[in-house]
């Protein structure tokens, strides 16, 4: 699932920023910069995103929203004219609270699924094979010997 998210965040945030590159190409005006920073905002909505997905901890997830609230003001505020960033940030500010709502989630059942026992098999023949490995063969040998012969050594008594 954390793999889906990732991707998500990829298609909502590369390519909106690509967009925005793009659009600092084509203008003449003094936008330049504001279409800089939508641009480095979105990758930086992607990096939170995907780093948040693969390192599982939640505080990524929000660092996302949060970036993706400044890059709202941004397009809202200081470039009012351009309404297609408005509707980019806007889609892009409501995808990104729903994925980390569920990377929230997701990362919480992480967790916990991580302080099980057997995590991340939680199969029996792994907890087996594990179990082999750790005991000693050759003392197991030795205890069965010594007992052996511990038990001649009573029969002689008699």
């Amino acid at each position: 699932m954390f793999n889906f998210i990732a991707i998500a965040y990829f298609f909502t945030s590369v390519p909106l920023a690509f967009t925005s590159l793009y659009l600092m190409l084509l203008t003449i005006s003094g936008d330049v910069i504001i279409f800089f920073l939508d641009a480095i905002f979105k990758l930086l909505i992607f990096a939170f995103g995907y780093t948040s997905c693969y390192i599982h901890n939640n505080k990524f997830s929000c660092y996302a929203v949060g970036v993706g609230g400044i890059d709202l003001i941004l397009c809202k505020f200081i470039n009012v004219h351009l309404s297609i960033l408005n509707s980019f940030a806007y889609t892009l500010l409501i995808t990104n609270i729903i994925l980390c709502l569920l990377t929230l989630r997701l990362n919480k059942i992480y967790n916990y699924l991580e302080q099980q026992e057997g995590f991340p098999y939680f199969n029996e023949r792994v907890e087996d094979q594990k179990a082999m490995q750790d005991r000693d063969i050759y003392l197991e040998r030795y205890n069965e010997i010594k007992k052996a012969s511990s038990g001649k050594s009573d029969m002689d008594d008699l």
